[in-house]
């Protein structure tokens, strides 16, 4: 009649199998040596369960709520065990409907190149100061107005082990006075197409990258849907140590406002910026790196350092990824045929070509047809052609070697292009080019 509290309860041969509180709590239940193989409270809260030495084979909470279950190895069954090192599975298959707010499965970075492995137009440049240029690594262009000079190169400095190169910027003549006006910068331009996933921006957005410098500070992040009045996130990173890498992470929240057009025009555009004028740097940031109505002075509004106000300064990047989600994965190496194909979609150079089929067209012209390896954004447009004369460049027929007075693209497609050569020929006559690495063949840009 009524509850009796007892505080201790021991079974000093036997095993207690059942203990039962049917309106009361249940508040501590230890067994120092033994096994507790069943622990119920039907309507009640077990609010501690410890076993110091023994196993806890059952905890049952059939409608209440195990609130916390610590434990730093659980063996889930015969064949999975789970520790702070991951999920050991053995013979059996596991899953996951989704990791970091989507698919586990897939490719989960958006930036190409990310880990500046491809360097179609050579390893080194001097871009000019005035302009935009592709000046070292594919899919990263540089943006200048100022007065000094530099070298951008693709380095073969790394965070470590699992990065093998990086986009190097080296100061070679310093702007110590930047003009209001005057700005310096490296960008990526992602096609709209490429943004499916994060659905018009409604997604939260997460970048992550590893940079190095031996000027320490404040640098500008800028993001724009180009595809919505460049609707911008003004945002920063520090560099807090010299020479040293560090990896940088930035969360970008969902945009109700947001809008990306389904189609191969620019639909985003990251930018990294080194020094700006008051025109760009004296605006406001982003609150809590939302996107907002872009303004020219917010654009650069995190930038405290100019990069170019000595010649011992140096900037580096490398290990960029975009991931849709809030958190930051490790980075996804891409094979480098895969990330070759990618960025050959932009730019393609081809350093060579054997025996492409020219036809007589008449006395004075040949024409032949040459396949890119992958279908380009839009028609590029002619940045090279191996010129005529050049060595490396021959044409055979008619049992000869045929003399070139002119090379020209008489088309240019996403698919491939129509060479056109001018010279001495017989009409009807099939042809042969041939353009070795000497010189190389060409080098076509469909670049946002």
């Amino acid at each position: 009649s009524g509850i009796t509290t007892t505080e201790t309860l021991k079974a000093t041969t036997g095993i207690v199998t059942t203990l039962t509180a049917t309106t009361g709590i249940v508040t501590t239940f230890e067994a120092t040596t033994g096994n507790i193989t069943t622990l119920r409270s039907p309507t009640g809260i077990v609010t501690s369960l410890e076993a110091t030495t023994g196993n806890i084979t059952t905890l049952r909470a059939p409608t209440g709520i195990v609130t916390t279950f610590v434990t730093n190895t659980a063996k889930v069954g015969a064949a999975v065990t789970i520790t702070s090192d991951g999920i050991d599975a053995s013979g059996i298959g596991i899953t996951c409907a989704n990791v970091n707010g989507g698919q586990i499965a897939g490719r989960r970075n958006i930036i190409i190149n990310g880990a500046m492995n491809i360097s179609q137009r050579g390893p080194s440049s001097s871009p000019t100061n005035s302009g935009d240029s592709y000046p070292a690594v594919d899919r990263f262009i540089m943006q200048n107005s100022n007065s000094g000079a530099y070298t951008v190169s693709q380095s073969s400095t790394a965070p470590d082990n699992r990065f093998k190169n990086s986009l190097k910027l080296d100061v070679t003549t310093a702007d110590t006075a930047l003009t209001a006006a005057q700005y310096c910068q490296f960008q990526q331009r992602i096609e709209a197409q490429n943004l499916n996933v994060v659905q018009n921006f409604r997604q939260p957005v997460t970048f992550s990258f590893w940079v190095r410098s031996n000027k320490t500070g404040n640098y500008s992040f800028t993001l724009q849907q180009t595809d919505n009045s460049n609707r911008q996130m003004s945002g920063q990173y520090t560099i807090n140590a010299a020479d040293t890498w560090e990896k940088k992470i930035i969360t970008v929240p969902p945009d109700s406002s947001g809008a990306v057009n389904n189609d191969n025009g620019s639909g985003l555009i990251i930018t990294w910026g080194l020094a700006y004028g008051s025109t760009y740097n004296t605006g406001s940031l982003s609150t809590n790196n939302a996107f907002k109505t872009y303004a020219t002075a917010d654009f650069g509004a995190g930038q405290g350092v100019n990069i170019l106000d000595s010649t011992s300064n140096e900037w580096y990047l490398t290990g960029v990824q975009m991931e849709v989600g809030t958190q930051a994965t490790p980075f996804e190496h891409l094979s480098i045929g895969e990330e070759l194909m990618l960025c050959r979609r932009y730019y393609l150079h081809i350093p060579r070509t054997q025996g492409v089929v020219m036809n007589g067209y008449n006395a004075n012209s040949v024409y032949g047809w040459y396949n890119w390896p992958v279908e380009m954004r839009v028609a590029p447009t002619n940045e090279y052609l191996i010129a005529a004369g050049a060595a490396g460049c021959a044409l055979y027929g008619d049992n000869a070697s045929k003399s070139l007075s002119s090379t020209n693209w008489n088309f240019l497609g996403t698919h491939g292009g129509q060479l056109y050569f001018a010279g001495t020929f017989t009409q009807g006559s099939s042809y042969h080019f041939d353009a070795t690495p000497a010189a190389g063949f060409t080098s076509l840009s469909a670049e946002l």
